[in-house]
């Protein structure tokens, strides 16, 4: 499929970055980044045409970064679909790379989504650090999320926000012309982060910008899949930011011209969390399915990790969306009921459960550091290779990902421990939780008051953070 054919479906909405350079001419090398990124977006969830035929004023450029492109699409499509990309050139005009133009000083450009890791990182780098920056949001302009960040980063920041419209809006147009909405739907996030950053790189130009800042926490830019068949991304993966580097050296054919870098990655979910004020954490949603409902559901792994994260250090108030919260303003001297986190039972449907049970196993089985570790989760192992004889950002992954574990069992220890009336489905998450902790205990793997190590553990590092993020 020709990319001309691709970017007239979306015409409208691919030309939007062009706000940024002010009505003037945008250069060709630049603007064939994010269009790049739109096509690669829609051949993956075209389930008749794998083949991406990209017409360019720059072929030499896109020849000589081929293979790093071919690398990061199979980082972030498990190599299934297989796409096939080729270059053909309409006029080679070879324009120059001017050099950035920082007149304004900005420190960096941080992708801002509305989750709590980025809401976080954008505290660290603007209250903290005192850094002037610029932030940059892919969406759909009338999302839910849009209101919240504007009010954050425009109103209580100060800082410049870039939004660069096409995700979702596009996504819903590219859905109903591949007719297989299904499809669509399974592998709706494995490109996504590949258009996110040529999206960037429009934005880092503009403004003279040199880095990018990805502020995901460090277990999750691996995204471990916590059963065989769960379905999980790659999108933050530190494999993928790497070629997505490489990508950029070839490309302007100048070293480190723009880096992206992840600078939370030795970090948890909970660790990151305790960094940030409470009442900066309620701007912010965590949930995989927030787009669709609106609010976050309570019901998938993304807001799952947020929450026992959030407990692992006793805050029982870390967002405003749950009914669980109000009372707890109202009533502070009641404990938190796992199971009224929303209006209907927390258990409303068994896959509830079984991702609770799945979670339990999965920090169970990294917290033994059993043998067979490599071979239960292949994909795992498989989401953290190595480039060359370095190993890729982390200098102990299994360190950073028992402590992830162990502040998911510290979270389920608060949530459960004044609260006994347990039915159906609760009960046997309950009974599988305290079976494992039990065993862990025996293996003097653990101690009876693990849960408050860990929440030492946690606000040490918080307050440390400052000190210790890389700059």
């Amino acid at each position: 499929m020709y990319s001309s054919t691709i970017l007239a479906k979306s015409k409208n909405i691919i030309n939007s970055y062009q706000d940024l350079f002010l009505g003037g001419n945008v250069p060709n090398f630049i603007k064939e980044i994010p269009e790049f990124g739109k096509c690669v977006y829609y051949i993956e969830r075209n389930p008749n045409d794998k083949t991406l035929i990209f017409k360019t004023k720059c072929v030499e450029r896109w020849e000589r970064a081929k293979e790093s492109i071919k690398e990061i699409i199979n980082i972030l499509t498990l190599n299934q679909p297989d796409i096939q990309i080729e270059f053909e050139p309409i006029d080679n005009m070879n324009e120059d790379v001017i050099k950035l133009d920082n007149s304004e000083n900005y420190y960096a450009n941080i992708l801002i989504s509305g989750g709590v890791d980025s809401i976080c990182g954008a505290n660290y780098y603007v209250n903290k650090l005192k850094k002037k920056i610029i932030f940059s949001h892919t969406f759909h302009k009338n999302t839910p999320s849009i209101k919240t960040i504007r009010d954050y980063v425009i109103d209580i920041l100060k800082m410049p926000l870039s939004i660069i419209e096409g995700q979702f809006k596009s996504e819903a147009k590219f859905r109903n012309l591949s007719g297989n909405s299904s499809e669509t739907e399974m592998n709706l996030t494995q490109t996504r982060s590949f258009l996110y950053l040529c999206n960037a790189i429009v934005v880092n130009y503009a403004y003279g910008v040199d880095k990018i800042f990805i502020t995901e926490n460090g277990p999750l830019t691996i995204n471990p899949p916590f059963t065989e068949t769960s379905t999980f991304t790659n999108t933050t993966n530190p494999e993928f930011i790497e070629f997505f580097n490489h990508f950029l050296d070839e490309y302007f054919n100048i070293k480190k011209f723009i880096t992206v870098s992840l600078p939370f990655r030795q970090y948890t979910k909970a660790e990151l969390m305790a960094s940030a004020p409470n009442e900066l954490l309620c701007k912010t949603h965590s949930c995989s399915r927030y787009y669709n409902h609106k609010k976050s559901c309570n019901q998938c792994y993304a807001c799952y990790v947020r929450r026992l994260s959030a407990y692992a250090y006793e805050n029982y108030d870390d967002d405003s969306y749950t009914p669980v919260d109000l009372i707890l303003k109202r009533y502070p001297e009641k404990k938190p009921n796992f199971f009224t986190w929303n209006d209907l039972s927390f258990f409303k449907k068994n896959v509830n459960a079984q991702f609770l049970l799945d979670l339990i196993q999965f920090c169970k089985n990294i917290i033994n550091r059993k043998p067979n570790f490599r071979l239960k989760y292949p994909r795992v192992m498989n989401k953290f290779r190595l480039i060359g004889d370095r190993e890729l950002y982390y200098k102990d992954f299994f360190n950073l990902l028992e402590r992830f574990c162990l502040d998911l069992m510290a979270g389920f220890h608060k949530l459960f421990q004044n609260n006994r009336r347990f039915q159906n489905d609760s009960y046997i998450v309950w009974q599988t939780y305290s079976h494992a902790i039990n065993e862990l205990i025996a293996l003097k793997v653990l101690t009876p008051n693990f849960h408050e190590d860990v929440k030492n553990r946690i606000l040490q590092t918080s307050r440390s953070i400052t000190g210790d993020i890389s700059k």
